[in-house]
């Protein structure tokens, strides 16, 4: 893919800020977001979804928001030194920008800076947020990374106190407390997490450590031997990587762009798993369903995504994109009238996409109605011209509706793009 370095973009970021700065104080220079990201390096969904973001600053070079956007974003793609130039930008725009001030405490403890400098940024995010529970967490992670504990059972108590549910801070304060000797409390906070999530490599170990040192050798065996063969930590929500910077509506959020960068990597598994986690936090957040619904699809969990879908439509029930979908799934299963009204609501609200309007079309064509069918699988196969089924259907369509030569060569695309489709013997009339 080719580089794209956009000198128009910084020179008119640069001009922009320039005469905002010049009339409000002092001179604010903006990074050079592009000159940091890898674009030649990157898929091409992943591209557009971050040029979404660029373009956004592009349109207000001055908005610490839309910086704060493209930082998440970019952090969402594992990018951390572009991610640290935007959030840093953004804090100097506007230094009450909480997201921005949490994201870079979290990168500053991932990209191992010095633990002060890691807890400067923590101490001014929570100056900002005091009742934020998961910095409190990360606060507490990086204290007992530098070895202290005292100070991170403290961290980690204060975001208990805020937010007793928080499994990552139980986690951590169970973990720590058998560290300090305090076993029997450590069991009380370990026991019930690794009931739910046997797994988790860390807690089992504690929990090994905690009952070894009370004398109870044959569970601890027990445990230590879980520890071995368990793959690191599985305790979601929590953990996943920076998410224990954020509260519960931001992590949600954050997950939800972790999510979309994911599903461009093709990441199914890994996407589905922030999804479900996010909507834990926001479960009235139907754009994250209808994106859950479509990982989902794509891994053949076909009653699943239906079920996201449903929920999606009755909090937001003229969600275009939530009626797209359903309506494919219910095409699917044979109920055409039922698809119909769907797709059509949904094409009533945004322009259909191609893979909507096969099922459109295909919909009316089993309802014997090629005319109806006619526009949609025009518009199916333009829209995606290496779908072989499209150019099949699109040649029953005009078979239908007396077009006899258009389809010939309907059906003639269709069998060049693939031979073995079931209906590439159809002669025609």
């Amino acid at each position: 893919m080719r580089r794209n370095p956009r000198p128009a973009f910084r020179w008119g970021v640069g001009v922009a800020l320039l005469l905002l700065s010049t009339a409000c104080g002092p001179t604010v220079v903006p990074p050079t977001i592009d000159a940091e990201i890898p674009w030649s390096d990157l898929e091409v969904n992943v591209t557009r979804t971050l040029r979404e973001a660029v373009g956004a600053v592009d349109m207000a070079p001055a908005s610490a928001v839309a910086w704060e956007e493209l930082g998440l974003r970019l952090a969402a793609h594992q990018l951390d030194a572009a991610a640290w130039s935007a959030l840093t930008f953004a804090l100097e725009l506007d230094d009450s920008r909480v997201e921005a001030a949490s994201a870079l405490a979290d990168l500053a403890r991932f990209g191992g800076r010095p633990v002060e400098e890691v807890l400067s940024w923590y101490d001014r995010a929570l100056a900002l947020s005091p009742d934020h529970a998961p910095l409190w967490t990360g606060r507490g992670d990086a204290l007992s990374a530098a070895g202290r504990a005292e100070e991170a059972e403290a961290s980690y108590r204060q975001a208990l106190e805020l937010w007793p549910e928080l499994k990552r801070a139980r986690s951590r304060l169970g973990r720590v407390l058998v560290q300090r000797e305090a076993y029997e409390e450590g069991l009380q906070l370990l026991r019930p997490l690794l009931e739910e999530h046997p797994d988790d490599a860390p807690c089992a170990t504690a929990m090994a450590q905690a009952l070894a040192a009370l004398g109870q050798d044959d569970e601890a065996a027990l445990w230590a031997e879980r520890a071995r063969a368990a793959d690191g930590e599985t305790v979601p929500l929590e953990d996943p990587r920076r998410i224990d910077l954020l509260s519960r509506q931001r992590a949600s959020r954050y997950l939800f762009l972790r999510a979309r960068a994911a599903l461009d990597r093709g990441e199914l598994a890994r996407a589905t798993v922030d999804l479900a986690a996010a909507l834990e936090g926001q479960p009235d957040a139907y754009n994250a369903r209808a994106l859950l619904a479509r990982a989902l699809l794509a891994q053949r969990r076909i009653a699943e995504a239906e079920e996201q879908l449903r929920r999606a439509l009755e909090t937001r029930p003229g969600h275009p994109e939530s009626l797209r979908l359903l309506g494919q799934v219910i095409h699917q299963a044979g109920d055409d009238r039922q698809a119909i009204d769907l797709l059509e609501a949904a094409a009533a609200a945004e322009p259909l996409d191609p893979g909507s309007s096969l099922a459109l079309g295909s919909s009316w064509l089993r309802v014997e109605d090629p005319q109806r069918a006619l526009p949609h699988l025009e518009a199916a196969a333009a829209g995606s011209p290496e779908l072989a089924d499209a150019w099949f259907r699109l040649a029953l369509a005009r078979e239908g509706v007396g077009d006899a030569q258009g389809a010939a060569e309907a059906r003639e695309e269709g069998r060049r793009l693939d031979p073995s489709h079931p209906l590439a013997k159809t002669s025609g009339k």
